[in-house]
């Protein structure tokens, strides 16, 4: 990359500005404060790394908010019941502390989702500001292409709850493992860390390595299943469920799956990096998929399709 285009902090009069080229743009004060204020995160000398500090810093306080949240519902939940109407208990003589207890966990609960709504606004101006920055290169271009996809399974994806659903609906997806249990016959070569926004807001960021603070890094591995010609997703982590994504059908073999997934694979690290899977195995899919299993079982060593011709992907992941 080009010296002149890699992003540097400008210290002006009107706040803190991100050059990038001859292009200048000035730093939203709310996320100014997050990093150069009392108690803010500080300042490098690399604006990229800095602003994705701050954004995944966000994300972490709002999934502690919403486990907080539900924490506080929980409360509302039994302090309701302790005011219920009792026939043995005229309201006149419930308990005070019963009605004080409900009316602090409703304040509670309200106090919390108005910080939780606070923190999204501040995650919305940050990402927007990365955005219109167009920095053509490096974290800042890769973080863009990330948040202008929605997390939302795309179109023509079917969504298993987890992976004992997965395998009831088709049993040639399953095998035998070594400890006698049932698990997928996969092949998971395609990636490990794929990303999707929701599933890694939850890992705290105090808990990065000193050598990257960023960790790019999602739960979500990509899998082929050479018996039914499928490709899929399988998002393993310790505190969401193994929710399952099936992305397409009619792949003939491991090398034409490779063939589709390798170009896109460097950019694994982009937030939402799962969708641009998810929409490139589609488009390159020979024939729809199937939910169920199509007829009998093909022979040993295929799918049973015929050899795999990949079709276009789509124009962004190509970039």
């Amino acid at each position: 990359m080009s010296a002149h285009l890699l992003p540097t902090w400008q210290h002006t009069d009107t706040g803190l500005m991100v050059q990038v080229g001859r292009r200048r743009d000035r730093l939203p004060d709310p996320i100014g404060d997050w990093l150069a204020g009392p108690g803010g995160l500080g300042l490098s000398g690399d604006p990229a790394r800095d602003l994705l500090r701050v954004e995944r810093q966000l994300r972490h306080v709002i999934a502690q908010l919403n486990a907080e949240i539900a924490t506080a519902e929980q409360g509302i939940t039994a302090a309701h019941d302790q005011d219920a109407p009792n026939p043995a208990r005229p309201r006149r003589r419930r308990p005070r502390r019963a009605r004080r207890a409900l009316r602090t966990a409703l304040d509670v609960r309200a106090e919390l989702v108005d910080s939780r709504e606070r923190a999204r606004t501040l995650l919305d101006i940050l990402r927007t500001y990365v955005i219109e920055l167009d920095a053509p290169h490096g974290l800042l271009r890769e973080a863009a292409d990330g948040w202008r996809r929605r997390p939302d399974p795309p179109p023509g994806v079917v969504v298993f709850d987890d992976e004992d659903a997965f395998l009831d609906t088709d049993p040639r997806r399953a095998t035998t493992s070594q400890w006698g249990g049932t698990t997928i016959a996969g092949i998971e070569q395609f990636g490990l860390t794929w990303r999707r926004d929701g599933d890694e807001d939850a890992d705290d960021p105090a808990a990065s390595t000193p050598d990257d603070q960023l960790r790019r890094t999602g739960p979500w591995q990509l899998g082929y299943l050479e018996r039914t010609g499928e490709v899929y997703g399988i998002r393993r982590c310790a505190y969401l469920p193994r929710q399952v994504w099936l992305l397409g059908a009619g792949f003939d073999t491991v090398r034409c799956v490779r063939d589709v997934l390798g170009p896109i694979t460097p950019r694994i690290t982009e937030p939402n990096s799962l969708i641009l899977a998810a929409g490139t195995v589609h488009a390159a899919q020979p024939w729809p998929r199937s939910t169920t299993a199509p007829g009998p079982s093909p022979p040993r060593g295929g799918s049973g399709a015929a050899p795999c011709t990949p079709g276009h992907a789509p124009e962004e992941a190509g970039r």
